[in-house]
């Protein structure tokens, strides 16, 4: 049990403070197993198409940004951070199967690990459009950092996995367990907000007045990133977000310099496709999303 003694200024005895709750204990146990789920030697990415024929658009965008699919998922789990994470139940009909979704994002992670199959271990791992996965109360725990006593605040640089980059975040954090801190999640969101909108500034030309992403539930999985499609992404998720017409306007002429450039690569097809299958008009809510994308494809 991860206790602080604390002093009671009443009656002058000592009380033991809990640091982490049953559910937070079970949270951070899952997020460790997937992590090391992720550095076994025998890991098997799930790449068939699901019945709802949601899950391989992100494995095309991974690779039309020059990475490996089983490089960027596999990096991505070994760094897994409980921060957003909720458990899906509802996905759990063995005890050797660990889901969880990261709700962090407008269209919400889904990752799953599936050890039942003989020696490999299974990992599914895509956005899950179809479903909604409500709430935005993270619990601001966080895996890694310096070794620290229980119950000790100190500063700390965490790695944290978010879309297609890797953060390291300096923050001040509470010890609740041996390599376990607690931060103030606003801070770590307004953080990771905050890089969005840095991104967003660089697209738009570092416009000088232009209204700000101020949610992550307004941010996509795909718009933390450096390549092209992470632009065009983040610039889909402004202008579908935007009432200001302003604003609007500022994100469609980014939006054509990017498509000018895309369709002058040989691989055009690929990139349309991907960007037709990401935006899915089966997709609930896209449709502001599907009518920017239709200017251009």
């Amino acid at each position: 049990m991860n206790k602080i003694e604390c002093f009671n200024a009443v009656d002058d005895t000592i009380i033991e403070e809990e640091l982490l709750s049953e559910s937070e204990k079970h949270l951070i146990n899952l997020c460790c197993k997937i992590r090391r789920a992720a550095n076994s030697n025998n890991v098997v990415i799930d790449k068939t198409e699901h019945r709802d024929s949601d899950n391989l658009h992100l494995f095309r965008f991974i690779e039309l940004c020059n990475y490996s699919v089983d490089e960027f998922v596999l990096r991505y789990l070994r760094n897994l951070q409980p921060f957003s994470l909720r458990e899906d139940a509802s996905q759990k009909y063995d005890k050797k199967i660990i889901c969880v979704i990261s709700l962090g994002f407008k269209y919400c992670l889904y990752v799953k690990v599936d050890t039942t199959q003989f020696c490999e271990i299974v990992v599914s791992f895509h956005e899950d459009q179809f479903y909604s996965h409500r709430g935005n109360e993270f619990s601001g725990l966080l895996l890694g950092g310096v070794k620290s006593e229980v119950g000790e605040f100190s500063s700390q640089t965490i790695a944290i996995p978010w879309g297609f980059k890797i953060f390291h975040i300096g923050l001040f954090c509470q010890c609740v367990k041996e390599g376990v801190f607690r931060c103030e999640p606003k801070i770590l969101s307004n953080y990771l907000v905050n890089e969005a909108n840095n991104f967003l500034a660089d697209c738009l030309n570092n416009q000088q007045v232009f209204t700000k992403f101020n949610n992550l539930k307004q941010i996509s999985f795909t718009s933390y990133g450096e390549s092209i499609l992470n632009e065009i992404s983040i610039l889909i998720d402004y202008a579908s977000y935007c009432r200001n017409p302003n604003d609007v306007t500022f994100a469609t002429i980014a939006l054509t310099s990017r498509f000018e450039i895309l369709q002058n690569f040989p691989d055009y097809e690929e990139y349309k496709k991907a960007l037709l299958e990401r935006y899915s008009k089966k997709i609930p809510d896209n449709e502001r999303a599907l009518i920017v994308l239709g200017l251009f494809i």
